[in-house]
């Protein structure tokens, strides 16, 4: 009986010893996958290239924009894209940092800031602006990544 309860003491410490390495391995590994596709839909939205911004998103995506209106699926969120575009919004640059990630049920959740620099109508300079952002992401059977929600909002005070 004691060998028995020895054994089973060894293996559950062994157990618990191995479970924060392996959590924040696949945390990492979580990040780092987020983190390389926001680097190219960030390509993406610098480029103007709507259609591949849109790829990163599902057809039921939801975005939540600071100083916007809520917008609900994919084809509202290209004929916003669309207008903006038409109404002579380019981005100069743009950069995220997922800062904590995190899986279950199918749904990653990500947390992080970004920075960015943008050109609007009527205003002779980039405006800069940073902030942060929670997205959540929908892994098909495929393992792909879309879009699902999306918020950011800024943190430059208004008037600033």
């Amino acid at each position: 009986m004691k060998k028995r309860t020895l054994v089973l003491g060894f293996c559950l410490s062994a157990i618990v010893l191995t479970l924060p390495a392996s959590a924040g391995n696949g945390k990492e590994a979580l990040i780092s996958e987020l983190d390389a596709l926001g680097q190219k839909m960030e390509r993406s939205m610098v480029e103007g290239d709507i259609e591949t911004t849109l790829s990163y998103y599902a057809d039921d995506a939801v975005l939540l924009p600071n100083w916007g209106e809520k917008v609900v699926g994919k084809e509202a969120i290209r004929k916003k894209m669309e207008s903006d575009r038409e109404g002579g919004m380019r981005f100069e640059s743009f950069s995220g940092k997922t800062e904590d990630a995190w899986e279950c049920d199918g749904k990653v959740y990500a947390i992080g800031t970004y920075a960015l620099s943008l050109r609007l109508p009527g205003i002779e300079r980039p405006v800069a602006d940073k902030g942060k952002f929670i997205a959540v992401w929908r892994r098909g059977h495929d393992g792909k990544l879309a879009v699902i929600y999306d918020m950011w909002n800024t943190d430059i005070a208004m008037g600033n």
